[in-house]
C-alpha cells in the first residue's frame, strides 16, 4: 500500500507542471501506461471507498496522499515494533524452554545412577 501511494504522490507532483491539453503516459499500475490528454490540470478524483470519487483540487488531492502515505509509515513502524517485541519474547521462551530441557536432563542422570 505504502508503494502505491507514493507512486500516486510521485504522478501528482509531475502533474503540477502539465497543463490542460497536454498528452500524458498515465500510470495504471504494474508498469504498465495508458495514452491520455489532461482536461483539468487543477482537480483530480480521489477515493472515498465503497467505489465513490470525489473532485478536489490537485493540491487537496496530493495533500491526502501525503496523509495516507504517512499513516502508512506510522502503522509500519507500529508493526516492526510489534514484531520486534515478539522476537524478543520468543528468544527469552527459548532460552527458558533450553535451560528447562537441560534441568531435566541434568536430574534424569542423575537419578538414573545407582
Amino acid at each position: 500500500m505504502g508503494r502505491e501511494h507514493a507512486r500516486a504522490q510521485a504522478t501528482l507532483e509531475g502533474l503540477k507542471k502539465a497543463k490542460a491539453g497536454e498528452e500524458l503516459l498515465i500510470p495504471i499500475g504494474q508498469g504498465t501506461f495508458i495514452f491520455g490528454k489532461l482536461t483539468d490540470a487543477d482537480a483530480a478524483m480521489v477515493s472515498l471507498g465503497s467505489d465513490v470519487t470525489q473532485k478536489v483540487s490537485m493540491k487537496e488531492a496530493l495533500e491526502r496522499v501525503e496523509e495516507r502515505l504517512k499513516e502508512t509509515e506510522e502503522a509500519m513502524e507500529g508493526y516492526m515494533k510489534s514484531l520486534n517485541q515478539m522476537k524478543n519474547q520468543y528468544a527469552n521462551l527459548k532460552d527458558k524452554a533450553e535451560l528447562a530441557i537441560q534441568e531435566a536432563r541434568a536430574k534424569g542422570a542423575t537419578a538414573a545412577q545407582p
